[in-house]
């Protein structure tokens, strides 16, 4: 069951405001640099990555992997079978062995107590603002130590002990196709994790002198209680393994190991799929993989250049509650500017990556991206003559039965000489 613990502070709403909105801008300007990396890092690797990619397909050789050919050395080979190994790795703290697996993996997990946040604030600038935080602690299973004691607000009664016992992976020095032997980058790819279950009595463990082991659906479970009721404290153990399985690879044959091979271009190529897949399939899913993984970071970039424009842009219009300046400057501009900003500064990033190598593309890309500007302009200025509309007084209409006419009297209608008109 959760428990809460909730705390008020009053304070001057000016200076905690002010200071607010100068890190929120600064937060807002990092986003955008950050956003800016990315999209230039992304387009000048993605130009890299495809005269890579094309480059090697036309390098790449298939061979068998049961021998190794001294006139393939240094080239670029395509070839499958079994990954296996021969070791026996063993988790010494538990005394698990386990043989003729290329990783062994121990998880452990602890009950814990953990700290959710809501803050909730009233008052404005010039006012005092009471902000009134609430902690909630909810007890979960988790792989990382939550340390109570510095990141809980409410420590009394919350208290998670150290986690003696944390999860390690063990791999296998060295892993064999036929007659080569993968690299660590192939051997780190390699995670078809599957549960090993355990079948042997507990035993004492190191480090774990006075509490009690048992086993649970495979597993080791450290606790009083491992099937209804967990305590603060309690801890379970699964291990997982990596059993022997056939894949592909395209890599460089250095004597009989396969290490990643580099183009004239200086890119790098190292591929790696599950079964049997021919050069061909396996070139064109690496550059499916590629363009997706380009497409991502655009998006990415996107992203954080609109939430750094957002925040920048929203905190100005704040502070025209403030300084009336403001307003004049950001006009109607909100989170749809920041949308069409974002989109148009992320094309023109993207196209000036592009210029040198794709010049056509480049130049379509600028040219959409100032029509954006265009359309902000068009909604901006469709938005004051809205405003205008919507200021306009209307005149009252006065009946024609209310109106006064003025009809001069007789004595006010005289000839030149003095004598009344008749």
């Amino acid at each position: 069951m959760a428990t809460f613990y909730t705390e008020s502070t009053s304070q001057q709403s000016w200076n905690t405001h002010t200071k607010e909105y100068f890190k929120n801008i600064i937060f807002g300007v990092l986003l955008l640099s950050f956003s800016l990396i990315i999209l230039f890092w992304n387009e000048g690797n993605v130009i890299h990555r495809v005269q890579t990619l094309a480059e090697a397909e036309q390098e790449v050789i298939s061979i068998e992997a049961n021998q190794v050919d001294l006139f393939n050395e240094s080239k670029l080979i395509h070839l499958s079978g079994p990954a296996v190994t021969n070791e026996i790795i063993t988790d010494e703290k538990f005394g698990i062995d386990a043989a003729d697996v290329i990783k062994l993996r121990r998880m452990v997990e602890m009950y814990q107590w953990q700290e959710n946040q809501h803050s909730e604030s009233n008052g404005f600038l010039g006012s005092k603002d009471t902000i009134t935080m609430t902690y909630t602690y909810e007890k979960i299973w988790s792989k990382e130590h939550i340390n109570s004691k510095k990141e809980f607000e409410n420590y009394t009664g919350h208290k998670n002990p150290s986690m003696p016992i944390k999860s390690h992976e063990f791999i296998a020095e060295q892993v064999t196709l036929g007659e080569f032997t993968l690299s660590d980058g192939i051997v780190n790819q390699l995670n078809n994790y599957q549960h090993m279950p355990i079948e042997k009595s507990p035993v004492q463990i190191q480090d774990i002198t006075d509490s009690k082991i048992s086993l649970k659906f495979g597993d080791y479970y450290i606790g009083k209680d491992p099937a209804y009721n967990p305590q603060i404290g309690d801890l379970r153990i699964r291990f997982e393994i990596v059993l022997p399985t056939t894949i592909t690879i395209i890599a460089k044959q250095a004597d009989s190991d396969l290490v990643p091979y580099q183009t004239r271009i200086a890119g790098k190529i190292e591929l790696f799929e599950y079964g049997t897949v021919d050069a061909k399939t396996m070139f064109k899913q690496a550059k499916v993989f590629n363009n997706n993984f380009i497409w991502f970071l655009r998006f990415l970039g996107f992203l954080l250049m609109f939430i750094g424009l957002g925040v920048i842009f929203q905190v100005f219009r704040i502070l025209t509650k403030i300084i009336p300046f403001f307003n004049t400057i950001l006009g109607y501009i909100g989170w749809f500017g920041a949308f069409i900003f974002a989109l148009t500064f992320s094309l023109d990033s993207i196209a000036i990556s592009w210029l040198y190598y794709r010049p056509l593309a480049a130049i379509i890309l600028i040219l959409i991206s100032l029509s954006f500007l265009f359309l902000l302009k068009g909604v901006q200025r469709f938005s004051k003559v809205k405003k205008l509309e919507n200021d306009k007084v209307p005149q009252p209409i006065i009946p024609m039965e209310q109106h006064t006419i003025l009809v001069p009297s007789e004595h006010m209608l005289v000839e030149e000489n003095g004598v009344p008109m008749k």
